[in-house]
């Protein structure tokens, strides 16, 4: 140790000098342990970067950019507790993690994941539900033209959006091999007779008149055209003017109807009614 009329202090090891303190503290490039076992540092390793060290490993540099760069492995976690993290990871994925359960990732090629941790889809943002299913926003060209947005679930594809050069599709799953038990021999225009169409206006839109169906009044002759149940209700979160929860409320649980179901009943009845007038006129 010694110092100078500059009225510095200089530490040396060996006559190598380790650390100059004056006005600003100098470590000469060397290795600024923390820990009584020497495995927790920062270290200014080449010019203009700064490298920090725990337990031995490598957790994150400043670099000569002024970017702060994890380690891969490494988390950025967010508050006093490891639940919320944003993480790099080995294969170079950045994962999102709350509640210490990770909830979406980006992964080396770029594709977006939120509650699923692959995609095999080729997809570009794939949305998972936990209880099976998923929305996949892609741009893939098939046979049928480029699938912009594709629906699955447990069972595989079931629906798309395909654009063309000139035109929108909204696809259902509709291929022969997956059906079974198909008949073609039903009575449509009975079933036809009992549907009820309307005109209403929507109470949100009271100057709109609509030409269509109570969706209840549909679920018994065609369900499949109708989701929900008539007079449903759930709860629903109620929050304060600072977005923090202060209990609950029943709410209405509102039907739908995707009226292009009754298409085929349509169909089906207006071929019935042509065999009618074609036995009547013969």
């Amino acid at each position: 140790m010694s110092s100078d009329t500059s009225q510095t202090l200089d530490i040396q090891a060996n006559d190598v000098t380790k650390m100059t303190i004056g006005s600003t503290i100098d470590i000469q490039g060397n290795e600024l342990v923390l820990d009584a076992d020497a495995d927790t540092s920062i270290h200014a390793s080449t010019d203009d970067q700064i490298d920090f060290k725990v337990a031995g490993a490598d957790c994150m540099k400043i670099n000569s950019s002024g970017n702060l760069v994890m380690a891969a492995g490494k988390n950025l976690c967010i508050g006093d507790d490891d639940d919320v993290v944003i993480g790099r990871a080995t294969d170079n994925r950045m994962t999102f993690n709350t509640n210490s359960t990770e909830r979406g990732r980006i992964d080396e090629n770029g594709i977006i994941m939120l509650g699923s941790t692959s995609s095999d889809l080729g997809e570009r943002l794939h949305v998972a539900h936990t209880g099976g299913g998923a929305v996949c926003v892609m741009r893939t060209v098939n046979s049928g033209g480029t699938v912009q947005i594709g629906f699955k679930n447990a069972n595989g594809f079931v629906g798309e959006i395909v654009t063309s050069g000139s035109g929108t599709s909204y696809a259902t799953s509709s291929d022969y091999r997956l059906k079974e038990n198909v008949n073609y021999t039903f009575d449509a225009t009975s079933r036809l007779k009992q549907l009820k169409p309307a005109r209403f206006n929507f109470k949100a839109d009271a100057d709109t008149t609509l030409d269509g169906f109570l969706a209840h009044e549909v679920s018994s002759i065609v369900p499949e055209a109708v989701t929900g149940e008539k007079d449903a209700t759930k709860l629903q979160n109620v929050y304060d003017e600072d977005n923090n929860k202060t209990g609950t409320e029943t709410v209405p649980d509102y039907q739908g109807i995707d009226q292009s179901k009754l298409v085929p009943l349509l169909v089906k009845t207006i071929q019935e009614l042509e065999a009618r007038i074609t036995a009547l006129e013969s």
